[in-house]
């Protein structure tokens, strides 16, 4: 079970540092809802954990189509045009950042799914392995890192 915790965890500070990555490029107006996009997007993605793993919700179709929805349903429910594309993109950021970390592993995803069954994969270890979680962790913390130096320079 720690495994799966720390999988999870390294999913989160990916997912954080990936959406982040949009607000080097914009004020610390919406950095918040970076954030919590970013950790809503990098979990999303492990719904589908007891039902077709690594398929139903680990492609490409699925990143753009629930990205979409996610701003759309924002926009309906009355919030601001920026806050839900800040918030969709954000999201989309933290999703993708998952689907490339799961990418990593042994078992792969079906990026292309529902058109192409096959795993894709960058094999360096499995879901639970210390040198793939601690590479989310580097790279998510790496990514933050650049964000706070985009804020702080003169």
């Amino acid at each position: 079970m720690a495994g799966v915790c720390l999988k999870r965890s390294a999913h989160i500070v990916l997912g954080v540092g990936s959406s982040l990555l949009i607000g080097v490029f914009t004020s610390l107006t919406y950095s918040f809802v970076l954030i919590i996009s970013g950790v809503l997007g990098s979990l999303f993605p492990d719904l589908d954990l007891r039902y077709r793993h690594r398929i139903l919700l680990h492609n490409i179709l699925m990143l753009i189509v629930s990205s979409m929805l996610t701003g759309f349903l924002l926009l309906y429910l009355g919030f601001s045009r920026i806050f839900s594309a800040y918030f969709s993109a954000g999201f989309f950021m933290g999703y993708m950042s998952h689907l490339m970390g799961d990418l990593l592993t042994y078992r792969g995803v079906a990026l292309l799914y529902p058109f192409l069954r096959k795993m894709f994969k960058i094999p360096i270890g499995s879901s639970e392995s210390t040198l793939v979680n601690l590479l989310g962790y580097l790279i998510g913390i790496l990514f933050i890192a650049i964000y706070i130096f985009s804020k702080i320079r003169p």
